[in-house]
């Protein structure tokens, strides 16, 4: 914590007029995470947020199957290469062939804003989907299982993923 630009403890009073300055500490990435250099199409920034377009068929988060190539190796390398003294806080996710904008955190405080934020339903989802054959009505709702066909369902809860559907 600064004040003026010099250090203070919490035990400081503002004086009127004072200027109170916050300095996040820095942060270490996950082991899980590797730097790999990637064009990234970024389409906001700001000192808090990244929002990247991420194009199908890349995986968000490394794992056994997608230990490289993956949308957060990419953003740390970018945060690398930009001087950040953070990590990447992935704030939404999509499927691996699942293509959109994605939220990614500067540090640990913005994840906890955004993360508060997706509690209290304030942060909005749309989503356009590419159906084959012909929709019988020009909008509905999908109330089906999240999951795939030969692939064990994204929740296991069996709870059911609703969205509606518009047949422009």
């Amino acid at each position: 914590m600064l004040v003026n630009g010099e250090s203070k403890t919490v035990r400081h009073v503002l004086k009127k007029g004072e200027r109170l300055t916050i300095v996040f500490p820095p942060e270490e990435p996950s082991a899980f995470l590797k730097s790999e250099p990637m064009d990234l199409d970024i389409v906001y920034e700001d000192d808090y947020l990244l929002v990247v377009n991420k194009p199908a068929g890349i995986p968000v988060i490394p794992s056994h199957q997608y230990p490289g190539g993956t949308l957060a190796n990419g953003a740390l390398a970018y945060f690398e290469a930009q001087a950040l003294a953070s990590t990447v806080h992935i704030v939404n996710r999509l499927d691996r062939n699942t293509s959109g904008l994605m939220l990614i955190a500067k540090h640990r405080y913005a994840h906890e804003l955004f993360f508060r934020m997706q509690r209290a339903g304030d942060v909005h989802r749309r989503y356009l989907a590419v159906v084959e054959g012909t929709m019988r009505e020009k909008e509905g709702t999908i109330d089906a299982p999240i999951g795939s066909a030969g692939r064990k369902a994204a929740r296991s809860s069996g709870k059911s993923a609703e969205r509606a559907a518009n047949g422009q």
